[in-house]
């Protein structure tokens, strides 16, 4: 015993570890258990644990403290048979004591660092996920809107293709009933146009196409609605507007075509306006009209705008 205690005193000088011998029967008072080891001792008697722990604040410090049995065997009873030991019985117990208050700061510590390593590699995931997903989902917003110009466009010429100039068309037709606004029409044509592709190919009249298309483009208002109607035809909606301001409106267009467009390649047009009536009951009877009107223009001579008032 007297050398465990120097043993433990040395350890405990170097900062390692302290270790105590004990028994609730005391040979020598300085082996007097504490409160912990005098609670093991009785667990140990009374329940046959075989160890145990805990972890305590000593002089501000955390001390991890272990104790385990010590149990008679037969030569121990020359010295502890007067205390009324018997083989098997526990007669004490050993303690140990570990300083771990720079372990636990440095779990602590480590502790923390994780989990900031953590809640950072989470943060820049999700920030990757974030970026990725957003610009999946731009790319995908601006393939579907991709994906419905080209299915209300015209590929050659830019304009808005028949499907969808007759919805506009429609749209603006019953808002006009409905408002009591006057709603007006251009049907245009260019003039020998198979003329055109005979002479100059194919090619050259895709050219003519795509120039009076953008030609209708520059000159439409923001709220006019261009439309490639088939073939070299074109449909020009005007909504909010009478008549007279229709056919002003497409003898400019005419005009500037004649003036303009293709170079080497001479083109006219012809067109027919006309406007929403009080009998009408469908954009049909306007587009008729309008057709009438293109035909009457064709009949006098091309390049030229007639007008149908009404039916």
């Amino acid at each position: 015993a007297l050398m465990t205690r120097e043993i433990s005193e040395l350890s405990g000088r170097e900062g390692m570890f302290r270790f105590h011998l004990t028994s609730l029967k005391l040979l020598n008072p300085e082996n007097k258990p504490d409160a912990f080891e005098e609670q093991a001792l009785r667990m140990f008697e009374r329940d046959g644990l075989k160890e145990t722990s805990t972890v305590e604040r000593i002089n501000g410090r955390t001390i991890f403290r272990y104790m385990a049995p010590l149990y008679v065997e037969e030569d121990c009873l020359q010295c502890h048979g007067p205390q009324n030991y018997r083989s098997g019985d526990v007669r004490g117990g050993i303690s140990i004591s570990f300083d771990i208050e720079d372990l636990q700061q440095k779990i602590s510590r480590n502790t923390f660092l994780i989990v900031l390593f953590g809640v950072s590699t989470t943060a820049i995931l999700l920030g990757l996920i974030y970026f990725f997903t957003a610009q999946l989902i731009r790319k995908l917003a601006d393939a579907r809107r991709q994906i419905e110009k080209l299915a209300i466009t015209d590929e050659l010429t830019g304009l808005f293709n028949r499907r969808h100039i007759l919805t506009r068309f429609n749209e603006e037709f019953e808002q006009g009933k409905r408002l009591n606004t006057c709603v007006c029409c251009i049907m245009a044509d260019i003039d020998h146009f198979k003329a055109v592709n005979d002479k100059y190919g194919h090619l050259k009249g895709d050219a003519v196409l795509k120039s009076l298309g953008h030609l209708f483009k520059n000159m439409v208002r923001a709220y006019d609605i261009a439309g490639r109607y088939g073939g070299e035809e074109f449909l020009i909606i005007l909504p909010d507007t009478r008549l007279e301001q229709a056919w002003n409106f497409a003898e400019r267009i005419r005009m500037q075509a004649k003036e303009s467009l293709n170079g080497d390649v001479k083109i006219t047009i012809s067109m027919g306006v006309t406007c929403i009536q009080d009998g009408d009951g469908s954009v049909d009877d306007m587009i008729r009209r309008a057709d009438s009107a293109l035909y009457k223009a064709k009949s006098a001579g091309r390049d030229r705008v007639e007008w149908i008032p009404g039916a």
